[in-house]
């Protein structure tokens, strides 16, 4: 069915969820898929790849993931990915050095040496961020100071809130929330409030293909959901 989906959408798909697509009761994502679907999704826009705990992509995925994603990709949801390290943060920007909307929440590998990436590749670009549950310190955080498109900041545990946020004064901070990403569910963090989002992807009518189904038998829980116009 994956290859199915990667032959029919290969070159149309925009939209990609494959949020806590590792738990237990689903089919698990494997590095053949993983593959497969950065291979054959070429015009990719958004892609979520958010895990719950214990249930991250393996090593191997990551790394192919990173160096091989879609150069158009312009939002990219990494949370809870307890295997991602600085290299592939390093990989990733080489490639996808326009992003408008980062997730590193709960990766707790992700230290200062990735926010210096990040604001060096995505000066001009990055709209959203979140370093929540990350192991980079607020010394480093107060460089975001010369991300002047930055317009919300998700971070836990951040004492100088008030000396960045007077800095850029565009700048919303949470201590908690989630950026939209991949997703056709109401946003959940202040600054984006005001969407009203349904069933489509900002103001273009899409339709929800979800691909993968529960491996628990008699449930028809499907998590994989894919976007298309």
């Amino acid at each position: 069915l994956v290859k199915k989906m990667c032959r029919q959408f290969g070159t149309t798909l925009q939209v990609l969820d494959l949020s806590n697509c590792n738990e237990t009761d689903m089919e698990t994502l494997t590095l053949e898929m993983i593959q497969l679907m950065v291979d054959s999704f070429s015009q990719l826009k958004e892609v979520n790849f958010r895990s719950s705990e214990f249930d991250f992509l393996s090593e191997e995925s990551l790394d192919y993931m990173s160096n091989n994603l879609s150069e158009t990709v312009v939002k990219v949801g990494l949370s809870g990915q307890g295997n991602l390290r600085y290299k592939n943060i390093l990989a990733l920007l080489n490639r996808c050095n326009m992003l408008t909307s980062f997730d590193l929440s709960e990766c707790y590998m992700i230290e200062n040496l990735s926010l210096t990436k990040i604001i060096e590749t995505l000066k001009l670009s990055l709209e959203e961020l979140d370093i929540s549950g990350t192991n980079i310190d607020s010394a480093k955080i107060l460089e975001l100071q010369s991300m002047s498109m930055l317009k919300l900041l998700i971070c836990s545990d951040f004492e100088d809130i008030f000396a960045l946020q007077g800095l850029l004064p565009n700048l919303t901070i949470e201590l908690c929330g989630r950026i939209n990403i991949a997703s056709s569910m109401m946003p959940k963090s202040s600054v984006q409030q005001d969407l009203q989002l349904e069933e489509g992807f900002w103001e273009i009518d899409a339709k929800q293909l979800q691909l993968f189904k529960s491996a628990r038998r008699g449930t028809a829980n499907q998590r994989l959901k894919l976007y298309f116009n």
